[in-house]
């Protein structure tokens, strides 16, 4: 059946969870056997190209699709090769391969209808930029003659599947079909190898979702891996050296690094995270030079970035450190924006004063100048007061600044009853009479 849908369409799409991404004896891996055997048959038909897109089904948001893509289009190929024997030309002849990723229909119920709604339109939509059902995929079959070109593809599919059907179950990629043994113990270690990597994996999947970092990540890294290659050795000692354990062992690393890089990229984000943050405290708490928080910020961000790189692996810490970078120069102009601004204030309001202060001056001196006049006479202060007898008039007269004051008020002598007839009530005399004389040199 599969080798017949896949000759009479023009898109198929096989859908797989993902957690069977890297296994080459799934179900689906079986299906696209069947559909490239078929197709090998007809390699002297150019028309014969059909579009085959790998639905991953229950995707998790932290594996990137190009670590899904890289490791389904590397099975297929060699899935592919293997089937045809190369003779009816490369997969690129016969097939134009894509990768769709759908969330978890449950657990991320907005994410799945769109991603779903976004594969309907390549489907549909031929003003989409990825249509899938171009005219270079149609078989070219009229409408009128579709019955029988399906009848006569149905008899040659059918004809072909004579041969008995253990024959086909008992074949692996690049294994004999006779060596059951070996690809039943390659399949059993291989999943004993991974639920104890996934089970290594998972509290440390959960420290980091928590936002704490994995000091180290490396070195664990590197560990869990080499227990399971060595668990599935192991398992498959008596077996080691046929072609299918030995792809077996090489989809079994495939996997668990796919499972520890998601970790890894969680974990490099905290680490740049927490030297951001090193960074502004530095800064803000005037403790050191942006540029000297900058780079220790980076030394550190640095280091830990290196001891969490998995030994062997083609792990990179570039593209955060190149994000740290930019966040960390964007603070450091923003600071010394800052800066510039308050001692350019500081200074506005340093003239601002001085010309308040000059303002003043120069007031004071046009006062004397129009209290005193010019020349000596405004240095001249003299005052004096004089009450006539048995009154209570006080006249006081002042001149002060070039300005003269004469003052006349009415205030009884309080004191005069305890002066006696000397007082300044009895008359004017030389010693009844005050005068007070200032010169401002």
């Amino acid at each position: 059946l599969a080798g017949f849908a896949g000759a009479l369409s023009d898109v198929v799409l096989l859908n797989l969870f993902a957690n069977e991404v890297g296994n080459v004896n799934s179900t689906v891996m079986q299906l696209l056997e069947a559909m490239f055997a078929e197709m090998a048959k007809g390699a002297d038909d150019a028309a014969m190209k059909t579009a085959l897109v790998l639905v991953v089904r229950d995707a998790d948001e932290d594996v990137a699709q190009e670590d899904f893509t890289a490791s389904l289009v590397k099975d297929v190929t060699e899935l592919w090769s293997t089937t045809s024997k190369n003779a009816a030309g490369s997969l690129d002849k016969f097939y134009t391969l894509s990768v769709v990723a759908l969330p978890h229909y449950k657990y991320a119920a907005d994410k799945f209808k769109s991603s779903c709604e976004a594969l309907g339109r390549r489907l549909l939509d031929r003003n989409s930029p990825d249509f899938l059902s171009k005219t270079e995929f149609s078989k070219g079959i009229p409408a009128d003659g579709f019955a029988a070109f399906a009848k006569s593809l149905w008899d040659s599919v059918y004809a072909s599947s004579a041969a008995p059907a253990a024959s086909v179950a008992a074949r692996d990629i690049g294994a004999p079909s006779n060596d059951v043994k070996a690809l039943s113990a390659a399949d059993v270690a291989f999943s004993t190898a991974l639920a104890a990597a996934d089970a290594e994996i998972a509290p440390l999947k959960a420290k980091v979702s928590e936002g704490e970092k994995v000091d180290g990540f490396g070195a664990e890294a590197t560990g869990i891996l080499e227990r399971a290659l060595d668990s599935f050795d192991d398992a498959t000692g008596d077996v080691a050296s046929d072609s299918a354990v030995e792809r077996k062992r090489r989809e079994l690393e495939s996997v668990v690094d796919i499972h520890l890089h998601s970790v890894f990229l969680k974990n490099l984000q905290l680490l740049r995270e927490g030297a951001l943050q090193n960074f502004k405290n530095a800064v803000a708490s005037e403790q050191a030079t942006s540029d000297f928080a900058f780079f220790n910020a980076d030394s550190n961000f640095e280091s830990e970035a290196k001891s969490s790189l998995r030994a062997g692996s083609d792990w990179s810490y570039a593209s955060e450190r190149t994000d740290l970078h930019s966040m960390m120069q964007d603070i450091s102009s923003q600071q010394k924006r800052l800066l510039n601004a308050q001692l350019t204030a500081g200074q506005q309001q340093s003239q601002a004063m001085a010309y308040l202060h000059m303002q003043q001056q120069q007031l004071q001196q046009v006062q004397q100048q129009s209290y005193g006049g010019t020349g000596a006479a405004g240095n001249w202060n003299v005052g004096a007061a004089y009450r006539p007898p048995d009154t209570n008039v006080n006249l006081s007269l002042g001149y002060q600044q070039g300005r003269t004051n004469i003052q006349i008020s009415m205030v009884p002598d309080e004191q005069a009853s305890l002066l006696g007839p000397n007082g300044f009530t009895a008359g004017v005399g030389p010693a009844n009479l005050g005068l007070s004389f200032n010169i401002n040199l």
